[in-house]
């Protein structure tokens, strides 16, 4: 009987030493190319509803900043509320989970890789009239993958004037396709450094 006693006890403090501690939610942000941790950005939640099915849009955004990152590219708190997480920092493109940057869930920690900034200026040059010309951006990955960029494409109808500009991905490969519907007419890759300013044509 001491021995099935000490038994239950022994089991007992057992299982309240593999009892699992609550982690705490943590947002990492960090710069894509160097892997450098970015501090002060800025932690936001967007809320989108009310949506519209005849112009695919939301009516009423809610955005609330909730905090910025600290000198280790960290941010620590409750953002277990209903939203899209967002991150903003200057010179970057805005991080978010399903674009524009590379980011990755574990347990309770999120992470977010963004790109730096760049401008594109298009001259374009199609061969005929096309129906429905999207151009998609995209950013080639150390992996060959790829990350979009406005992941429902800038329709070229609206790029006016020409030459017109767009933000491209700054320090990595971009990959510049025009669709006419979901036919691909043409694609480009070239690489653009941050904050400068890149030249192409478009021939389609």
């Amino acid at each position: 009987m001491k021995s099935l006693f000490i038994l239950i006890v022994s089991f007992a403090f057992f299982a309240a030493g593999c009892k699992k501690t609550p982690l705490t939610p943590v947002i990492v942000v960090s710069d894509y190319v160097s892997g450098q941790p970015i501090a002060e950005a800025e932690i936001w939640k967007i809320n989108r509803t009310d949506f519209d099915i005849t112009c695919l849009c939301f009516w009423d955004i809610t955005k609330t900043l909730i905090g910025t990152t600290d000198g280790i590219g960290q941010f620590t708190g409750d953002f277990s509320q209903p939203g899209e997480i967002e991150i903003r920092k200057t010179g970057y493109h805005y991080g978010n989970t399903l674009d524009n940057s590379v980011y990755e869930e574990s347990n309770e920690k999120r992470v977010f890789r963004l790109f730096k900034r760049a401008t594109i200026r298009i001259t374009r040059n199609p061969s005929r009239y096309y129906n429905n010309p999207n151009l998609e951006l995209r950013a080639i990955l150390k992996d060959g993958t790829t990350a979009n960029f406005r992941v429902t494409g800038y329709p070229l109808y609206y790029l006016n004037p020409d030459p017109v500009e767009i933000i491209g991905v700054g320090d990595v490969q971009n990959r510049i396709i025009v669709r006419d519907g979901t036919t691909a007419l043409m694609q480009t890759d070239f690489f653009v450094p941050a904050y400068t300013t890149k030249e192409i044509t478009l021939n389609y």
